[in-house]
């Protein structure tokens, strides 16, 4: 297994190119690929802003089935016709877009950009599966795990028990190449939505440690445990404000221990 570390700031024009593709192939008239659909080649570029790539030039063969029963449809689920959805982002780090398609009943559907336009679906090869009976209404990128790794976050809702509709994150795991001549190919793992509040639950017990050793040192708190700072501190009589820039801590006038984060925060901008 190996990794690729790319900067994510710089959208490539190939992202762009893509988008547009998978926009025009949606809307646009079939006759001008009508010729091109057996022969897997790219159509001709012509007079017109866009060309549709038909599916046996990309490689992209999708198609998002519903299938209405007596018990599940439209008037049983409201949002039966919502749709799937579709991400765009390069996971393999060689500059070139990845897709990711993602349909109702059969769950998410990953595309490696192999170039030219054309992609393979890798879906079974990176282990992404998705459970029978589940309904998968989106998709979301990030490095999640801040290793330089675009991981895929998956949505899911449904009328099905609470197990199919728990949201699930798929953590990359880097390029695979088992021999020179075998095919790349990109790992995922799963981490469900249990295992992901785990995680967050073990990075907030992180920083509260590291608070108590740059804050509190020297103080009535320095040795104190986890769950008795978040009591002390933050819970009682705290108001805790987040947004997109800052997170805002209002105290009442009566906190006990207002003075001793006030000093702790001191502490923290030298």
């Amino acid at each position: 297994m190996t990794s690729r570390h790319r900067s994510l700031r710089r959208v490539p024009a190939s992202l762009l190119s893509w988008t547009l593709a998978l926009t025009m192939a949606g809307c646009s008239d079939s006759a001008e690929s009508a010729s091109v659909r057996g022969s897997g080649q790219l159509p001709a570029v012509g007079s017109q802003l866009f060309t549709r790539l038909p599916s046996a030039a990309t490689g992209v063969r999708f198609v998002n089935r519903l299938a209405q029963s007596a018990e599940f449809n439209v008037f049983t689920y409201r949002n039966f016709f919502n749709g799937g959805g579709v991400a765009i982002a390069d996971l393999t780090g060689d500059g070139l877009p990845e897709i990711v398609l993602t349909s109702n009943s059969d769950g998410p559907r990953l595309y490696l950009n192999t170039g030219r336009f054309s992609v393979r679906d890798v879906t079974s090869r990176a282990w992404i599966t998705s459970a029978r009976g589940a309904w998968t209404t989106g998709v979301a990128i990030a490095d999640v795990d801040g290793d330089g790794r675009l991981d895929i976050y998956i949505s899911k809702a449904g009328p099905g028990a609470p197990p199919l509709r728990a949201n699930e994150l798929w953590i990359n795991t880097g390029l695979d190449r088992d021999s020179v001549s075998a095919p790349v190919t990109i790992g995922f793992t799963p981490v469900l939505a249990n295992q992901l509040r785990m995680y967050l639950s073990g990075f907030a017990y992180t920083l509260f440690i590291a608070f108590r050793r740059l804050g509190l040192a020297g103080t009535e708190l320095a040795r104190a445990q986890v769950n008795t700072l978040r009591l002390k501190m933050l819970k009682i009589g705290a108001l805790v404000k987040t947004s997109v820039r800052r997170i805002v801590i209002a105290f009442s006038s009566s906190h006990p221990y207002q003075a001793l984060f006030a000093h702790a925060y001191a502490k923290l901008l030298l």
